[in-house]
């Protein structure tokens, strides 16, 4: 399944609709803390989209998977866990 989704290049203004992305891909980078490049085709530009928009996308992910089988403690592949931390 894949998520399409708008991002606004930088360099034209333009809103740029993404579609190169699966649930998958999505949910890996997400998790992953890796940054999630929008892409403008009049430009030929890419750009990291900002947090607003991966909180949104990160809701769609979520959407787009309700109803399937929660991956509960299990370690996802090339990621580390977080230590709670008290300040």
């Amino acid at each position: 399944m894949t998520i399409v989704f708008v991002s606004t290049c930088p360099s034209c203004g333009r809103e740029q609709p993404q579609d190169a992305f699966s649930v998958g891909d999505l949910l890996r980078l997400l998790n992953g803390g890796y940054p999630i490049e929008a892409y403008c085709v009049p430009c030929d530009d890419f750009w990291p989209i900002d947090l607003k928009e991966r909180v949104e996308l990160g809701e769609a992910v979520a959407a787009a998977c309700k109803g399937t089988s929660p991956m509960v403690e299990k370690e996802l592949p090339n990621t580390a866990r977080v230590a709670r931390m008290r300040i």
